[in-house]
């Protein structure tokens, strides 16, 4: 066989198997939207904490400034560290026995951890403290994984981070994870909100409703009031816009996901 014929059977060939794949990729489904995803509970956690580690790889740099709102046992901290070794970092967390352990963990003068929770309001504040799950503890009661947790009332400091960050602190990212309590921790950022245009990292699920809290409000306030888009990290981290309040509340009601970011419009990907 000729070149030229070499040529022309495999013209033909190629043109058959687009052909091909034309019809096959018809009958196929198309490709779901990231904001129509839906991921096994089981799993969820593991995948927001890959896609929130990457959120602060792409926002960070090496000397920015990160707040960690419910710090817990630190593991979130260290990512923010790792993506800003030069940076300053605070830490909330009003468990005492988590703040201490936090405390020891991050030796550095650059990590700040203060034993307090965070809020609208500054003062005093009956905490949940849930010792047979600790992770579920809060401000409020919410559901529980079972019927028989130990539930200890302790009394926390409480105030807002616009009090209580230095004023000479430039916020870069925001992650709050407080079981409910986001949308009075974003009340009591406003000034830093507004000024600084962080990125913000947060839950928002279930447990909003023990604080009177729905999606419409808590959208409202990061969009309407603040000015920023509010997104599923999937979606952002792919380019993707942002979602309308329908979608929102959509998400919300249909419990597709619980965490979410919220960014000025023009931050890059």
């Amino acid at each position: 066989m000729t070149l030229f014929h070499r040529s022309a059977a495999f013209c033909i060939s190629c043109c058959l198997g687009l052909c091909a794949a034309l019809v096959l990729g018809a009958g196929c489904p198309p490709r779901v939207s990231c904001r129509l995803e839906m991921v096994p509970k089981q799993l969820q956690g593991d995948r927001y904490n890959v896609q929130t580690f990457e959120v602060f790889k792409r926002v960070l740099r090496a000397d920015s400034t990160a707040v960690d709102v419910g710090a817990y046992k630190g593991n979130v901290l260290i990512e923010m560290v790792k993506a800003a070794p030069r940076g300053t970092h605070y830490a909330f967390e009003p468990m005492p026995k988590m703040a201490a352990f936090v405390r020891k963990r991050f030796p550095s003068p650059r990590i700040k951890v203060l034993e307090m929770a965070l809020g609208n309001r500054t003062g005093t504040a009956t905490f949940q403290l849930v010792s047979t799950h600790p992770a579920y503890s809060g401000l409020k009661q919410r559901s529980y994984p079972t019927k028989k947790e130990i539930i200890t009332p302790i009394q926390v400091k409480i105030d807002t981070l616009d009090n209580v960050l230095p004023a000479n602190a430039r916020v870069a990212l925001i992650k709050a994870d407080v079981e409910g309590g986001e949308y009075n921790v974003f009340q009591g950022a406003k000034k830093i909100i507004l000024r600084d245009r962080p990125v913000l990292v947060f839950e928002h699920g279930g447990a909003a409703r023990g604080y009177g809290v729905t999606s419409e409000m808590m959208y409202r306030l990061l969009h309407d009031a603040y000015g920023l888009e509010v997104n599923l990290m999937s979606c952002w981290l792919k380019g993707e816009r942002g979602l309308t309040l329908a979608e929102f509340k959509e998400q919300y009601s249909a419990a597709r996901n619980f965490y979410y970011i919220a960014y000025p419009p023009k931050t890059k990907k």
